[in-house]
C-alpha cells in the first residue's frame, strides 16, 4: 500500500541529503562558462633594426617590442620595461625619444619605460624604442631585454625578461680599418722674396699615420697662392696641378701607423706675382684614402701646422722717375737704349693698342686703366733701363709686370724719385 508524502517534504528531505551544494556547483560552473576569460597579456617578441654593431663605431638602433593579450578581457595599466644594454656592451647608450613610440620615456637608471595603457582582449601592439649606442668595445655583446606587466595580469609566467623571446643580442664585430692621418707640418725655403723678382720656392709637408691601421692610398692638396704655378715634386709621390690645387699621391701605396713621410713641392713665382708688401700664404691637407679618418680635425689646411708663407719685400733700387719726368725730359731717353719712336705693342709684347702707339704717346697718355698702365709701364721701363737710375725692377720684370696686366708695383716704384736732368 502507497503512502503519498506531501512535495515539500520530499524537497527538504533531498536538500538535506546534501544535493543542494551540487546545485551551487553547477550553477557556478555555467555562469563562469558565460564570462570572458581573464587578461593575460604577454610579451610575444622583440627585434633590433641592426643584426651586429661595429666596435668603435656609433649605431643608432630601434628595439621594436611586440605584446599580446590572450585573455578575452582587457589588460589595464600596461606598461613595457626596457632594460638596456648595459656594461657589458662596453658602451654607453642613450634613449631617443624623438624616435621612440609615443609614452616611452627614460628613466636615467638603464631603463626604459613604455606606458601602452590598456590593451583589448585578443589584441597585440607593438612599441619601438630607439636609441643610439656610443663606441661599442671590441667583443662585446650588447644584450637587451624587455618585460610587459599590467594591473590584472591572470599569468606572469609569459611576461618576457631574460632568456625569454624578447631578449635580443647584438654582437659587437671589429670595424672596419682606422687611420688617423695628420698634417705635422709644412716649410718654406724663403720667408722673403725680392719684390719684382722671378724666382722659386720649395715647399716641404710632412705627414703622420697616427694609427691604428695602416694608411692606404693617402693623397695631400697643396693649394697655391694666386698667380704661382707647379714646378715639381719629389720622386716618391706623384704630383700634378689642377687649377690652384697640387694634389700629390704617395706611390709606396701605404703609411704605417706611426711613420711619417714628406713631399717636396717646387713652384714658380713669376715676377708679376712678387709685388711690393704682398705675402703668398700656400697650404697644405693631408686627405685619407681607403681607411676612413677617424680625426679629420689635425689634416692640416689653413691656419694649421701646414700652411706657409713668405713676404715680398722691395728690393734694393730705391728710386724711380715719373711718367712726367720722362714727359719733359726728353734727352735722358737716350742713355736708356729706348726711342722716342718705338712701338709700345712690340716693346711689351702685348696687343693693347689698334692703332699702334709709340713710347712718345704712351707716356702722355692720361686716364686709367690701360692707358696708366701704358703710361707707367713706360716711365717703369726708362727708368729701368737708365744706367743712373737704381729702379727696384729689371726691364724683364716690368715688362713682365705689364704683360699681367698689374700696374700697381709700377705705380709705387715710380713715385720713389729721381736725381735726373737734362
Amino acid at each position: 500500500m502507497w503512502t503519498q508524502v506531501a512535495p515539500w517534504r520530499g524537497l527538504g528531505a533531498w536538500l538535506a541529503a546534501g544535493s543542494f551544494a551540487a546545485l551551487a556547483f553547477v550553477y557556478t560552473e555555467a555562469k563562469a562558462d558565460l564570462l570572458p576569460p581573464a587578461p593575460d597579456i604577454r610579451c610575444v617578441s622583440k627585434t633590433a633594426s641592426v643584426s651586429e654593431l661595429a666596435e668603435g663605431q656609433d649605431t643608432d638602433v630601434t628595439y621594436t617590442v611586440t605584446i599580446s593579450n590572450g585573455g578575452g578581457s582587457a589588460a589595464e595599466g600596461v606598461t613595457i620595461t626596457d632594460v638596456l644594454p648595459g656594461e657589458l656592451c662596453g658602451a654607453d647608450v642613450l634613449f631617443d625619444d624623438t624616435n621612440s613610440s609615443t609614452g616611452c620615456t627614460d628613466n636615467l637608471n638603464g631603463t626604459v619605460t613604455c606606458n601602452v595603457g590598456s590593451v583589448g582582449g585578443g589584441s597585440s601592439t607593438l612599441q619601438d624604442i630607439a636609441v643610439t649606442i656610443l663606441n661599442p668595445g671590441e667583443s662585446a655583446v650588447c644584450v637587451n631585454t624587455a618585460s610587459v606587466a599590467s594591473n590584472n595580469d591572470s599569468n606572469p609566467n609569459n611576461n618576457g625578461g631574460p632568456g625569454s623571446s624578447c631578449e635580443v643580442t647584438l654582437n659587437v664585430v671589429a670595424g672596419p680599418p682606422e687611420a688617423d692621418l695628420q698634417c705635422l707640418s709644412k716649410t718654406v725655403d724663403k720667408a722673403t722674396i725680392t719684390a719684382g723678382e722671378a724666382t722659386t720656392l720649395s715647399y716641404v709637408v710632412t705627414v703622420k699615420n697616427n694609427g691604428p691601421d695602416p694608411a692606404t692610398g693617402i693623397s695631400i692638396e697643396d693649394t697655391l697662392p694666386a698667380g704661382v704655378t707647379f714646378s715639381s715634386g719629389n720622386t716618391d709621390w706623384t704630383c700634378a696641378q689642377a687649377g690652384a690645387v697640387v694634389t700629390c699621391t704617395q706611390k709606396a701605396g701605404s703609411l704605417a701607423a706611426g711613420a711619417t713621410d714628406s713631399v717636396t713641392i717646387v713652384v714658380n713665382v713669376p715676377a708679376a706675382t712678387a709685388v711690393d708688401g704682398a705675402e703668398l700664404v700656400n697650404s697644405a691637407e693631408v686627405t685619407p684614402g681607403t681607411e676612413p679618418d677617424n680625426t679629420p680635425d689635425n689634416n692640416g689646411g689653413p691656419g694649421s701646422a701646414c700652411e706657409a708663407r713668405t713676404t715680398v719685400e722691395a728690393g734694393g733700387g730705391d728710386e724711380g722717375c715719373t711718367p712726367g719726368f720722362w714727359r719733359n725730359h726728353l734727352a735722358d731717353w737716350a742713355a736708356t737704349g729706348f726711342s722716342l719712336g718705338d712701338d709700345f705693342d712690340t716693346t711689351f709684347g702685348v696687343a693693347l693698342f689698334s692703332p699702334d702707339i709709340t713710347l712718345q704717346t704712351a707716356v702722355n697718355l692720361g686716364g686709367g686703366g690701360v692707358k696708366k698702365l701704358a703710361r707707367h709701364g713706360t716711365a717703369a721701363v726708362l727708368s729701368a733701363a737708365h744706367p743712373n737710375v737704381d729702379y727696384p725692377y729689371t726691364v724683364a720684370e716690368v715688362i713682365a709686370f705689364v704683360q699681367a696686366g698689374n700696374v700697381n708695383p709700377l705705380v709705387a716704384a715710380n713715385e720713389l724719385g729721381c736725381d735726373l736732368s737734362d
